[in-house]
């Protein structure tokens, strides 16, 4: 699933093609990273865009960015609609149903892609509200890419 600000774009496709496409439609492209923003995100934000709730999302950002210097690249970025998230998850089947095994999900803007470090599950998505926010990891672009390979090959 990839959600930008003009909508949400979901990828089905056959195992085999997986590397391809997601290196297609992850938006994880070279470039110099700016990281001049909050060390976190909301909750309500990566909660919004699961749900695919794009103005949700929208007002949430709004918030985070807010709070920040109103000249940085994160703030702009956002105002502007300038932003996407690329979530990855991987799936394993079990006796109970399909169950997560793992995911990578990013925060992408033009200055800066920042891995979300939160988890799948709403119920404890929503006790970050409470407690601690998702936080916003900047790694090198290429590190984000191996991650997401890391994830394909378990």
């Amino acid at each position: 699933m990839r959600t930008e600000a003009d909508g949400v774009h979901f990828t089905q496709v056959d195992y085999c093609d997986v590397p391809r496409i997601l290196a297609e439609e992850n938006l994880l492209e070279s470039g110099p990273t700016i990281h001049d923003g909050p060390p976190s995100i909301s909750a309500e934000f990566v909660q919004a865009v699961r749900d695919v709730d794009l103005e949700r999302a929208q007002s949430a950002l709004i918030n985070v960015a807010a709070q920040g210097p109103t000249d940085s690249h994160f703030s702009q970025d956002c105002w502007h609609k300038r932003w996407s998230v690329a979530l990855c998850v991987r799936e394993e089947r079990t006796p109970e149903g399909w169950k997560d095994a793992g995911h990578v999900e990013c925060f992408i803007t033009d200055h800066m892609h920042a891995q979300i470090h939160a988890p799948i599950d709403p119920r404890a998505l929503a006790l970050m509200r409470e407690q601690n926010t998702p936080t916003l990891d900047a790694p090198p672009r290429t590190a984000l890419w191996g991650f997401m390979m890391e994830l394909l090959a378990k």
